[in-house]
């Protein structure tokens, strides 16, 4: 019971990040934290979404680059 529970728990925080970061262009801990906080607001819903809502986000700012607060914004969302 205990070594699928390890396995999930090491391919859902460590590996699928860094795969969804890569692949997506976003720093890892911003995949982490997109999903904690996309869980908390809708839950299960929002943790389904949280990578395509963030990878959405970051395409709409970078459409806003004229904006102040974008370009800090993004070096934390980025690589």
């Amino acid at each position: 019971v205990a070594w699928p529970l390890a396995v999930h728990n090491v391919v859902g925080n460590v590996v699928e990040p860094r795969v969804f970061a890569s692949s997506l262009n976003l720093h890892p801990v911003t995949v982490l934290l997109a999903l904690t906080f996309w869980t908390t607001v809708w839950g299960m819903l929002g943790a389904l979404v949280c990578v395509p809502l963030t990878c959405m986000l970051r395409i709409v700012l970078l459409n806003l680059k004229s904006h102040p607060y974008v370009a800090p914004v993004l070096s934390l969302m980025e690589n």
